[in-house]
């Protein structure tokens, strides 16, 4: 028995069905809100250097902020949930949350590692920029 049997064995039961619905919801949001022209996207986007002097609330708030603007994206967003409910139904609710979640993690770690790494070659963190566009693809 693998590594991720066991895993879905003892914590199966705690997986969210239809988690990729809430993960578009949230793109769907941060499209909203990027198109309102309220001015708030650029406080829920990763930067190292914010999230360094206290704003820690972007370590989760750049899952709303989106790639792309008009008409496809929100095509995008539609052809998501279809794609989204097939991968769940091969894969299975509990290993379409460790894929979903896993990946924003290692997202977060990517852009952290990115920043330290070239804050400790270059001396300055070059500034990344986090998007859930392949995870969700």
């Amino acid at each position: 028995m693998n590594l991720m049997s066991k895993l879905e064995r003892k914590f199966g039961r705690y997986a969210v069905y239809g988690l990729h619905k809430y993960v578009v919801g949230a793109y769907f949001i941060g499209y909203l809100l990027s198109e309102l022209g309220l001015g708030i996207m650029p406080y829920l986007e990763f930067s190292m250097d914010a999230i360094l002097h206290g704003q820690i609330w972007r370590l989760v708030t750049w899952v709303f902020c989106g790639t792309g603007t008009g008409f496809f994206t929100l095509l995008f967003l539609l052809c998501l949930i279809p794609m989204g409910q097939t991968l769940e139904r091969f894969l299975g609710t509990f290993r379409m949350n460790v894929y979903l979640i896993g990946g924003m993690l290692l997202n977060v770690v990517g852009g952290i590692l990115v920043y330290l790494v070239s804050f400790l070659i270059l001396g300055v963190g070059l500034p990344v920029y986090l998007t859930n566009y392949y995870i969700l693809l």
